[in-house]
């Protein structure tokens, strides 16, 4: 009897413990209706008691702030003060010259996440989750994504001609006289703590302009160094000829320039610098020598896979191994084991074979078409034009092992005007300017193209910020050296051989390899949430002429595009893949002609 009164009262007890954490957690819940819990930390601000709105609003004005102005660094150095604001994108001319910087992450889900704490789930899982915030705190924290090669290279071009650069000791001829140029100091930042100090700003949403004292940069090769070789610098002027050879050619290198190229290295040993070598091979000899290799190239006639232009060997000049050989002379006559004034060197050639020939193909079973993409990029510029070609020239050839991962940005390789790239126009803070690389995203998306027609699996892709209007939406991709890049896998089991062609507006590229029997469906772009761009934005150009109006593109909607990628392989499996693409709007840009006008 005595131990049924006890289990009674333990029940009884039971029921007014639930009775009274459900009339706490109901009057819990009334006192913050539609208001975070309290305890609840977003980003280290405490939002307990806060509407959701309220929360809300605050962060979408610092959000807009940043979208509008970006993140503003004072540098301060020996010339003053520079300010640099890294946008969070910056636009060029046309849509397809738009570059992300960074961006604020899912932010918006977060606080949608951090609101429903507490009100999800069965009654015990929101006394839980209550009770650890009102004793404790629950934070959230953003999570913003930053482009950090981009977002150096931008940094560094901003900096390049504001920092002092740092100059090594080096030699210097005037009136037949060697004379020492002492090193000098220079200045630099660090690039990854200003990544850094970006992610933090962002990821808080802190808007306050970052100020950043600059380094010294110390130069390592000193006058200390280099001072043991001015006598000998000198004698070489006064008495040595050097000169390179080549099928009846002569090319001799002035005093002036010769004592530039000589160096010490790190044990103080007597060097060429192969920075300026390279450059007077490239300046001064490869332009009249070089006869650069041609691939074979294929096609598909009357079935099957046939030569339709012979591959050929050509020749380069061999600039390293004509970089040593002037090194070993130049210590040769240092440590005189040779007498004679006038130093002649053969110039060396290397034969380049071509990487993609007909044995090629027997070698690596390539037999069939696997895939092939095809762009137009009609209304561009000759400058797009040239790049493009510039572009499939470097792509054209490329062999993809199995299993290998093809990176565009790696292969293209570097974008400068020494790998044959030329530059066009893009709007930077309000003003028209010239940036290279303009037309390679027209390679990019064919690319992608072509990956998606093979059934290849896409390891990243980025669409472009807006709708292209030589891609239309859902299925362009962007790149931009490092970042974004489009990469895709080879899993068909065998190698693939990448051709591109460039005729008339059209660019083309096919993998030619074995098929393995997978079937591919490419779903049409389904497209949602329409918006209207702003109106026309009038630049005032020096570019055009007076009186005139040159407008880059039309103005384009903004859209959300979904694309479904489907590929059945031939044991039935298949995966599937939605391409989703977020385009923001695109107003119309007109630059309005001063040239001629009074500045």
């Amino acid at each position: 009897m005595f131990k049924k009164v006890i289990k009674n009262f333990i029940l009884l007890l039971f029921l007014f413990a639930i009775l009274f954490a459900s009339i706490f957690v109901l009057e819990f819940e009334a006192n913050y209706d539609k208001k975070f819990f309290r305890g609840i930390i977003i980003d280290g601000q405490n939002v307990g008691g806060k509407s959701y709105k309220e929360v809300l609003d605050s962060f979408q004005e610092k959000a807009d702030q940043i979208s509008k102005n970006g993140i503003t660094f004072n540098f301060q150095a020996e010339k003053g003060t520079k300010q640099i604001i890294v946008p969070m994108r910056f636009d060029g001319m046309t849509t397809d010259k738009v570059i992300e910087m960074y961006s604020l992450g899912n932010w918006e889900q977060i606080i949608d996440s951090a609101y429903k704490t507490g009100r999800q789930g069965n009654w015990w899982q929101k006394i839980t989750e209550q009770t650890g915030a009102f004793i404790g705190t629950k934070a959230f924290k953003f999570s913003p994504v930053v482009q950090k090669d981009t977002v150096g290279s931008f940094l560094e071009n901003e900096l390049n001609l504001f920092l002092k650069k740092s100059l090594p000791a080096q030699f210097k001829l005037s009136n037949r006289t060697v004379e020492l140029l002492p090193e000098v100091a220079g200045e630099k930042v660090n690039l990854e703590d200003i990544i850094r100090k970006l992610e933090n700003k962002l990821s808080s949403f802190d808007i306050k302009e970052e100020i950043i004292k600059v380094e010294q940069d110390s130069p390592k090769i000193t006058q200390e160094k280099i001072k043991q070789f001015l006598s000998f610098a000198q004698s070489l002027v006064d008495s040595k000829k050097f000169i390179f050879t080549y099928n009846g050619y002569l090319w001799n290198i002035e005093p002036s320039v010769f004592v530039s190229l000589i160096s010490v290295d790190d044990q103080n040993n007597i060097i060429v610098n192969r920075e300026k070598i390279d450059d007077y091979f490239i300046k001064n000899v490869s332009l009249y020598i070089d006869s650069p290799m041609q691939n074979s190239r294929f096609a598909i006639v009357n079935g099957k896979l046939q030569e339709t232009v012979i591959g050929r060997a050509g020749n380069v000049v061999d600039i390293e191994k004509n970089a040593k050989n002037l090194e070993e002379k130049i210590q040769q006559l240092y440590f005189s084991k040779i007498s004679e004034n006038r130093i002649v060197l053969p110039m060396e050639i290397k034969v380049q074979e071509p990487t993609i020939t007909k044995a090629t193909i027997a070698k690596y079973n390539i037999k069939e078409l696997v895939g092939t993409a095809t762009t137009n990029f009609k209304g561009g510029s000759l400058d797009r034009q040239h790049n493009i070609e510039n572009g499939v020239s470097k792509l054209d050839g490329f062999l993809l092992a199995p299993g290998q991962e093809f990176s565009a940005v790696n292969v293209i390789g570097e974008v400068s005007e020494e790998a044959g790239f030329v530059k066009e126009y893009v709007i930077k803070e309000g003003k028209t300017q010239k940036e290279l690389g303009g037309g390679l995203c027209q390679l990019a998306t064919t690319l992608f193209r072509l990956a998606l027609n093979a059934g290849l699996p896409i390891i990243e892709r980025t669409n472009h910020s807006y709708v292209i209007s030589y891609y239309g939406a859902g299925l362009d991709a962007t790149i931009y050296d490092p970042h974004p890049d489009l990469r895709f896998v080879n899993d068909t089991g065998n190698y693939l051989l990448l051709q591109g062609l460039v005729s008339g507006n059209k660019v083309t590229f096919n993998f030619y390899g074995v098929k393995d029997g997978r079937t591919v469906d490419i779903g049409k772009p389904v497209l949602y949430n329409w918006t209207t761009p702003a109106p026309t934005k009038y630049i005032a150009s020096w570019d055009v002429a007076w009186g005139k109006i040159k407008c880059t593109e039309i103005a384009h909607n903004g859209v959300t595009s979904d694309v479904l990628y489907t590929v059945t392989y031939p044991n039935g499996e298949k995966k599937e893949t939605n391409f989703h693409s977020v385009y923001r709007p695109w107003q119309k840009v007109c630059l309005i002609g001063m040239q001629g006008g009074s500045q």
